[in-house]
């Protein structure tokens, strides 16, 4: 009985999404890596929020609330901090290469496809990947946790 003006093909797709359940609330697998990532993710932020306000010196109002997480940008305020990860493990985590094919995406790709459009194959990624994103992403987490 709804009258909305979406095509049959975008309520096709819609629906699909729907239908496509995957037991999210019990895949311990994908929750512990989703905290992981926000984890890593937040830390890094956090670090080039620093940047900012020590380097650049910006004051309050002109600051960013959010701020873009690019490779290099990590890379460059990591350095700076004398903060010993490498360039690698930064990649490995955050890069957005969208060259990247499956089965080697990173834990920020398949975080994006996870959130953003409930990509059910970055979810079977994941589980199949666990072991080796879990990794990486606490090798970032153990290195910040003792600077």
């Amino acid at each position: 009985m709804n009258n909305s003006k979406l095509t049959k093909t975008n309520k096709k797709e819609i629906k699909k999404i729907l239908s496509e359940r995957y037991n999210l609330i019990n895949n311990s697998s994908l929750n512990n890596f989703i905290s992981l990532y926000m984890d890593c993710e937040a830390t890094a932020r956090k670090i080039i929020y620093y940047y900012d306000l020590k380097v650049k010196q910006k004051k309050k109002k002109e600051r960013k609330k959010f701020t873009n997480l690019y490779c290099p940008t990590i890379v460059k305020v990591v350095s700076y901090f004398e903060i010993n990860i490498s360039r690698d493990l930064i990649v490995s985590i955050f890069s957005s290469d969208r060259t990247l094919t499956r089965n080697h995406k990173t834990p920020r790709m398949l975080r994006n496809g996870v959130i953003h459009e409930k990509k059910i194959q970055d979810i079977i990624e994941i589980e199949n990947r666990y072991d080796f994103l879990k990794k990486i992403m606490e090798e970032w987490l153990n290195i910040v946790n003792y600077i």
